[in-house]
C-alpha cells in the first residue's frame, strides 16, 4: 500500500502518529508499506515491511509498487521458516537431529516432490494414518510421496509442492498460505505450510538433496505453556500466568473463574494487567504470542 491510500498526505502529517514517532527524522514523511505474512494465519506473526522517503523525494508510485511485489514473496518465505524454525531455540539448524526438539511435523522434500526426511513429530503423524501418509516409492530414492486421503486437499498440496519447487522468482507464493488438511478421524485438521530452500541450505543432504520444506501444524494435540517462561520473559505474576495459561483454552473470563473458582471481575482484571504485560489488546494476538510460546505434548 502507498502511504497516500492509509491517510492523505495533509491528514498524516498532521497526525499524532506522525507527530510522536515520525516527525524527528525528515526522512520518514512518506511511506509505502506491506504485509510480509500472518494477516490470515494463526501459525505466523503478523509482520510488516515499509519503505520511508522525505518529502523532497519523489511520491512512491505504481513502479515502486510492483518492484515491492516482486520481493514481498522472498521475503515472506524467508523470515517465515525462520521464524518457525526459531521456536525450537536454534541458531542454525546445522544437523537434522536438531530438527526432531521443533513440535511441529517437518518434512524436507526433494527435488522431485519425494519426502527425503522426516523429523519425529512427522513421524508420528504419518504413522498415525489419519488423513496423512506416505505412499512407498518404487523406482525412485526417499521416504515417499506424501498423499492425502482428501482430493482438494491432495490437489491443493500438490499445487503448493509445485511452487515451492518451480523456483520462479516471478511467482513466489507467499509463506503464510496454507493447506488444511483434513482428518479421516474428525479430529482438527493438519496445516501443512511449504517454502522453497535454497541450493545451499542450511540442512545439508548430498548433492542438494532437500529442495523445499514443509511444517505441518496439529491443532488437535495438547498444548503446554510454562508459566515460569510468562513470569520470566514479561513479568507476570503467579496468578496472572496462571490465568493466562487457563484463558488460552477457555471461551471467556466465565470459564477461567469457574475453574479456579475466582470471580469473573477479579479474572477480567488480571486479563487487562496480561494484556498490558504482554504488548497485546486482542484475543486474537494474545492466542497468537502464547502459541509462540507453546511446546506441544507428545
Amino acid at each position: 500500500m502507498l502511504g497516500d491510500e492509509l491517510a492523505p498526505r495533509v491528514q498524516w502529517l498532521e497526525s499524532k502518529a506522525f507527530n510522536t514517532c515520525y516527525s524527528r527524522d525528515p526522512n520518514m514523511a512518506q511511506m509505502m508499506t506491506s504485509i510480509v505474512f500472518g494477516a490470515d494465519s494463526p501459525h505466523t506473526t503478523l509482520t510488516a515491511f515499509s519503505f520511508f522517503r522525505s518529502l523532497h523525494h519523489h511520491d512512491f508510485n505504481e513502479d515502486d509498487r510492483a518492484k515491492l511485489r516482486l520481493v514481498l514473496p522472498h521475503l515472506s518465505r524467508s523470515l517465515g521458516v525462520m521464524q518457525r524454525l526459531r521456536s525450537a531455540e536454534l541458531t542454525v539448524a546445522s544437523s537434522l537431529d536438531a530438527l526432531n526438539r521443533l513440535p511441529s511435523g517437518i518434512l524436507l522434500m526433494d527435488e522431485s516432490g519425494a519426502v527425503a526426511y522426516a523429523n519425529r513429530a512427522a513421524q508420528r503423524m504419518l504413522e498415525d494414518d489419519d488423513g496423512l501418509r506416505l505412499r512407498n516409492l518404487t523406482h525412485r530414492a526417499g521416504l515417499g510421496e506424501l498423499v492425502v486421503d482428501d482430493a482438494s486437499a491432495n490437489s491443493a498440496i500438490s499445487d503448493a509442492l509445485g511452487a515451492a519447487l518451480d523456483r520462479d522468482p516471478y511467482d513466489t507464493p507467499h509463506f503464510s498460505q496454507c493447506v488444511a488438511v483434513p482428518r479421516t478421524s474428525g479430529a482438527a485438521s493438519y496445516t501443512l505450510q511449504f517454502s522453497a530452500l535454497g541450493e545451499h541450505n542450511e540442512f545439508g543432504g548430498s548433492n542438494g538433496a532437500y529442495a523445499a520444506i514443509v511444517f505441518i501444524a496439529d491443532s488437535a494435540r495438547e498444548i503446554h505453556i510454562d508459566p515460569a517462561a510468562l513470569q520470566n520473559a514479561y513479568g507476570l505474576t503467579p496468578a496472572e500466568a496462571k490465568v493466562a495459561v487457563l484463558l488460552l483454552d477457555s471461551g471467556s473470563a466465565q470459564q477461567v473463574a469457574d475453574k479456579l473458582g475466582s470471580s469473573p471481575n477479579t479474572v477480567n482484571t488480571q486479563i487487562k494487567h496480561i494484556y498490558a504485560k504482554l504488548g497485546v489488546d486482542t484475543r486474537a494476538r494474545f492466542v497468537k504470542l502464547m502459541m509462540g510460546l507453546a511446546n506441544h505434548s507428545c
